[in-house]
């Protein structure tokens, strides 16, 4: 792996969203611009998105531009990201959220100063992320690695992570719930965590809903059981242990999705 110097990547997926992708580009701003670049990866959109971000970068923050084959998926999009950042740090932003004018700056300090490998952040517009993580690192966070609450359900809302570039990339063939597949193979014993409960990104939309489709909700349930099959491919006990205890949660999630009717057992079962 190459070395990088210190400093954060934000890496940006985008597909045919111009107008919330500007805003994005906007939202990024930073006192320390040499230690930031913007990383957009055109998911095979049907314009040049090239032209208008060289137009427009109005905060002067560097921006380089790759644009897919074809379209991949965000998933494909984020890899490229990761393996094209300059910096040691690389921060996940969606075309249609946005960060908080202070963020990259608050970032830099904190990751200049600490030993983290993985930092995330409360978000608005998320508020049930935020009180889930809230609990865990007020009652467990001192007792229990972070590892044993990913393994349950996924408290990181994607736009909020930032991470030490290692050898770990977004699996491709997922649809569903592929940012929860990353961060299980990511996060190990070793990896050092840190949550703040301070605001600094806005995701208009509502993370985790499926819009009333059921067969979406049906993908997202089985998209977390295949991300859990990480844990297997790390050949630990503990994550075999981890794996079990997985299991047992997301069972009782389908479960309760069955008593509510969110869908049916039948249709659970022929999905693939």
């Amino acid at each position: 792996m190459k070395t990088r110097e210190f400093g954060i990547s934000v890496v940006i997926p985008s597909y045919n969203r111009i107008d919330t992708l500007l805003r994005a580009v906007d939202s990024i701003d930073s006192c320390q611009k040499e230690k930031v670049e913007i990383i957009v990866v055109d998911d095979c959109s049907d314009f040049d998105i090239y032209s208008v971000l060289q137009r427009y970068n109005k905060n002067n923050i560097p921006i380089r531009i790759f644009k897919n084959s074809t379209n991949k998926g965000p998933q494909v999009s984020r890899n490229v990201g990761i393996r094209r950042a300059s910096f040691e740090f690389v921060a996940f932003l969606d075309s249609d959220d946005y960060f908080s004018p202070d963020k990259i700056d608050w970032l830099l300090q904190i990751l200049a100063n600490q030993d983290i490998d993985l930092l995330y952040h409360a978000v608005d517009g998320c508020e049930k992320y935020n009180k889930i993580s809230n609990l865990w690192f007020k009652t467990f966070g001192k007792l229990l690695h972070f590892r044993w609450f990913i393994c349950l359900l996924n408290p990181c809302v994607t736009p909020s992570v930032v991470i030490r570039v290692k050898k770990c990339l977004f699996n491709p063939t997922l649809r569903y719930s592929e940012d929860y597949a990353f961060l299980l193979s990511y996060v190990e014993s070793t990896t050092r965590v840190k949550y703040c409960d301070s605001v600094h990104t806005t995701v208009p939309r509502a993370i985790g809903t499926t819009g009333g489709v059921s067969g979406n909700l049906i993908k997202m349930r089985k998209g977390e059981i295949k991300g859990k099959e990480n844990l297997l491919r790390k050949n630990n006990v503990s994550h075999i242990f981890q794996y079990a205890l997985s299991l047992i949660f997301v069972s009782a999630r389908v479960l309760s999705d069955l008593i509510r009717k969110r869908y049916n057992f039948k249709d659970f079962i022929k999905s693939n």
